[in-house]
């Protein structure tokens, strides 16, 4: 009977031909997979995220004093959304965050980015919802040539200025 050697376990042959190309096999895929992951560690010009809806910032005022609106809120909105209806379900999932406006009428929503290792997804075209009790609902469309400027993160930013809300008529 053969003694039995505890511990030393090998998973490939130790010998021949075959034990050699095997060896020779595993030790490519483990240079290559180091490789990967230097590459891909530490790099910041190779993202595996992208900007689909850039940072807006702005101020929201009265249209007929001018005054800053507080508490008016920000968001995205697609463009055939109607932002009339309350969301149900999973358009609760859905909905894009919500920027409120400070006591300046100032406000900031974020850049949305998306994880896209394998291909670029940018955006071209964002519908915004600016909307203040007492006040009419102002959508608009913002495009890629409407950016001004990147955060510090290097998202595309795109500035408002100030959004005039007309007040809501009573009759």
């Amino acid at each position: 009977m053969a003694a039995r050697r505890k511990g030393n376990v090998s998973l490939l042959p130790r010998t021949g031909e075959k034990g050699a190309a095997l060896r020779e096999a595993a030790f490519r895929i483990l240079l290559a997979m180091m490789a990967l992951l230097l590459a891909t560690s530490g790099c910041k010009s190779g993202s595996f995220s992208s900007c689909v809806s850039p940072c807006v910032t702005g101020r929201i005022v009265a249209a007929d004093t001018g005054q800053p609106l507080a508490g008016a809120k920000i968001r995205r909105v697609k463009p055939s959304q109607n932002t009339d209806e309350t969301a149900k379900g999973a358009q609760l999932m859905e909905q894009s965050p919500v920027a409120v406006s400070d006591d300046q009428g100032k406000f900031v929503l974020d850049a949305e980015m998306a994880l896209t290792p394998f291909m670029r997804r940018d955006w071209f075209s964002v519908t915004i919802s600016f909307e203040h009790s007492g006040y009419l609902r102002q959508q608009t469309n913002f495009t890629t040539m409407s950016v001004n400027g990147r955060t510090s993160e290097g998202a595309p930013q795109v500035n408002t200025g100030d959004v005039r809300l007309r007040p809501v008529r009573s009759n």
